[in-house]
């Protein structure tokens, strides 16, 4: 039994014992479609026209298809690529912080270097 204030929200509720029992909807498999043969011998008449249509095309030799249309734009510098390589080993710093105890091991190292 569901509580009052529940039930003025939802209005009655359907319990699983309840409730009406699901069916599944039936999944129609390939066996239960009736076969045509007319969309198939479309398809096979369509596909000599195709093949005639591209032979009749010329190819056309544009050369301006491999060239970008707008020039593209100088990279932006990046503002910290001017600053000096560090003297800091990182792989050092884990292994200190991983394998040592950090208030005693790994933070007086830190600031050592």
């Amino acid at each position: 039994m569901a509580s009052p204030k529940l039930a003025s929200v939802f209005g009655e509720l359907n319990y699983v014992e309840t409730a009406p029992q699901y069916q599944a909807p039936k999944k129609e498999g390939k066996a239960d479609k009736p076969k045509a043969d007319k969309p198939a011998a479309a398809a096979a008449t369509a596909a000599p026209a195709a093949k005639k249509e591209k032979a009749k095309k010329p190819a056309a030799d544009d050369d301006d298809d491999d060239e970008p249309l707008v020039p593209a734009e100088p990279k932006a510098k990046n503002p910290l690529d001017d600053l000096p390589k560090s003297s800091f080993v990182m792989d050092e710093w884990k292994r200190k912080y991983s394998n040592e105890d950090t208030l005693t091991g790994a933070l007086p190292w830190f600031y050592e270097k």
